[in-house]
């Protein structure tokens, strides 16, 4: 059977696009590992571009993988994080106790070398134990000996209580906190001693729990 010359040539089907791999998907994986919100971010986009691209564009298996493992990378990264900062932030209270014990000593050892003696000891001031808010200030809290006597006073809000223990040649100044308010009580010291009639100040400051 002749074919006819005037019949219009047959279709043929062009051949489906070639699918590519999505540049989108790809850097979802990859951010997954570097910087996790943005990773889960682009592996949820990838996924909806992917998916709906027809079979044109390849690698929904990155963009799939790059949302759990986003979640993880972020939760490791916050359970190493969170701890870090908060004893950063206790440090810098810690900072206090460092500060005035360096203050009180000093004061203790000017007044022994004025007065040839060191100063009678004194109870915690304030009374009230420490916790997570600071002490508001109470100048008449300051205002009695040996605290007058050797002109120490806490003037600003402040996380210690501060005392001073004397025994014999020796005074030490003490600062307690609890910075967490949890009633494990951080103690700090430093002393002063009378050797040959002059005030020795104890170089070191000495730490009990100091961020409990």
């Amino acid at each position: 059977m002749m074919s006819d010359p005037y019949a219009p040539p047959a279709k043929v089907d062009a051949p489906p696009p070639k699918s590519r791999t999505s540049v989108l998907a790809i850097l979802a994986f990859v951010f997954a590992f570097v910087f996790a919100p943005i990773g889960l971010l682009l592996g949820i986009i990838a996924c909806i571009v992917v998916g709906t691209s027809h079979g044109r564009l390849r690698g929904i298996g990155f963009a799939i993988a790059a949302i759990p493992t986003s979640v993880a990378f972020a939760g490791i990264l916050a359970a190493i994080a969170i701890p870090s900062f908060i004893n950063y932030v206790r440090r810098a209270k810690t900072v206090e106790a460092e500060f005035t014990l360096a203050n009180c000593v000093e004061a203790v050892a000017a007044y022994q070398a004025a007065n040839g003696a060191l100063p009678e000891g004194v109870g915690w001031t304030p009374a009230e134990p420490p916790g997570e808010a600071k002490y508001a200030p109470n100048p008449a809290l300051w205002s009695i000996p040996p605290w007058s006597a050797i002109g120490f006073s806490m003037l600003d809000p402040h996380f210690y209580r501060y005392r001073i223990v004397r025994e014999g040649d020796t005074a030490t100044c003490q600062a307690e906190g609890d910075l967490d308010g949890d009633d494990v009580r951080s103690l700090y010291e430093r002393s002063v001693s009378m050797v040959g009639g002059a005030p020795i100040v104890e170089p070191d400051l000495r730490s009990t729990d100091p961020l409990e």
